[in-house]
């Protein structure tokens, strides 16, 4: 059984359009999606693994992980399909080129390495929240995507194809036997070249301090030209420091790689996060912004999913109410503010006449029908004043006479009172006893 030959359509909606590539265990195509009409990649097993049980569930495995992870620096994947009984999954469309070819044209700062490689162990340190060991970080599946936004690069993980899950996952078992060495040897633990099943994520905080030190300086920390020469190395000899290679790397980054690179996986970082604050050290003391690594092609998936849009829903329902709460507000203040003054009106606030004095009589209390205006004592005329029961020093009023005014001003609050004239004496002055 061969490959399919570019425009085939598989699946009745995929395209081929192109062969993007080969690898080890099979071929990734360039696709269009007919009924979306976007380009994807397709990447299929080759001919000859096509019937091997354990080719045909790495590919799922790969398939399944880096579904579960979705985040912005590990390659998405859309859908896992078969083809004439050739299975095969399809991916995020990107273009660039894999770390590896960035390391050889040494284009890179230092500072500008460890940007890149920091988003990548961000989409590392995803997948390990969700018990995924990746077990085959290197350089070839660390993939650069260029932009004008990003002229560094962004960096996405691919190829979860050897990927341990969590103990729960019978498929693991399978895919990792004691005696089985699984990822790529230069890269690898001594924990892993072991066929150790007790592999865990400090095995790829190792794998990612190999490729810091090659990303850097160019060179392997280990190698040899027999599998077991680079077993026995890995195991046994001490690499040179990053200092030896290049001594204008500064100290503090020189003790971070040999870190994450420690033999036991007991000196090592005890999680991907603590090895990237550790760099994010290392570029703050060379005065560098650590942001970039934030930088993505994709938007999070979180803000694609349903339960986001129903937060969004709910924060804009409260944005609304609050909204109409202050219209409310302002509405209700503007009709209580009267139209023909500057101050606005106090319900259920009676205020007393200015020019009389506070009488306490007996009976029922007195509700005044009229409120008095206010007037300024620079221009306060001389008013008639209004009728008012006799002082009681000079003359004692029975209570029955007292009562009738008050309970005729309850009735008809709003006639006023008639006003009572002032004798005037001899020389037209007022009359003391008056007051």
């Amino acid at each position: 059984m061969e490959l399919p030959s570019p425009g085939t359509v598989v699946a009745g909606k995929y395209q081929l359009e192109s062969l993007l590539g080969e690898g080890g265990m099979g071929a990734v195509y360039r696709a269009r999606h007919l009924m979306m009409n976007s380009s994807v990649a397709l990447k299929w097993l080759r001919a000859d693994m096509a019937g091997n049980r354990e080719a045909r569930e790495r590919l799922l495995r790969e398939a399944q992980s880096a579904a579960r992870i979705r985040h912005p620096n590990v390659v998405q994947v859309f859908d896992v399909d078969t083809h004439e009984g050739m299975p095969f999954i399809v991916m995020e469309l990107l273009e660039g080129e894999n770390l590896a070819e960035v390391i050889v044209r040494r284009e890179l700062s230092t500072p500008g390495i460890l940007r890149l490689l920091l988003g990548a162990l961000h989409g590392l340190s995803a997948a390990h929240e969700l018990g995924i060991v990746h077990r085959d970080i290197k350089p070839e599946n660390i993939f650069v995507v260029k932009t004008r936004q990003h002229p560094e690069g962004v960096a996405k993980l691919l190829d979860f194809g050897v990927s341990k899950l969590d103990k729960l996952d019978p498929h693991s078992a399978r895919l990792t036997q004691t005696g089985t060495a699984v990822g790529t040897p230069l890269y690898m633990p001594v924990e892993q070249l072991t066929a150790s099943s007790d592999v865990d994520a400090r095995a790829d905080v190792y794998a990612f301090g190999v490729v810091l030190y090659h990303a850097l300086s160019g060179e392997l920390p280990f190698d040899a030209e027999t599998f077991a020469g680079v077993v026995l190395n890995i195991a046994t000899s001490k690499p040179r420091t990053l200092k030896q290679l290049r001594p204008e790397l500064p100290t503090s980054l020189d003790k971070v790689v040999m870190k994450a690179m420690a033999r036991r996986r007991d000196d090592r970082y005890p999680h991907v996060p603590a090895l990237i604050e550790a760099l994010r050290g290392v570029l703050d003391s060379l005065g560098q912004p650590t942001v970039a690594y934030a930088n993505t092609l994709t938007p999070n998936p979180e803000e694609d999913s349903f339960d986001a849009l129903l937060r969004h829903d709910r924060r804009r329902k409260q944005r609304v109410g609050i909204g109409l709460a202050v219209l409310a507000v302002i509405v209700t203040t503007a009709l209580a503010w009267p139209r023909g003054g500057s101050q606005p009106v106090r319900p259920n606030t009676v205020e007393a006449p200015a020019a009389l004095p506070e009488v306490v009589q007996p009976g029922p209390p007195v509700v005044a029908p009229v409120i008095a205006p206010a007037v300024t004592p620079a221009t306060k005329p001389v008013a008639p004043k209004p009728s008012r029961a006799p002082r009681l020093k000079r003359e004692p009023v029975e209570p029955a006479p007292s009562s009738k005014p008050a309970r005729e001003a309850e009735v008809a609050p709003a006639a006023p009172l008639a006003p009572k004239k002032a004798p005037v004496g001899k020389s037209g002055s007022l009359l003391r006893e008056d007051f």
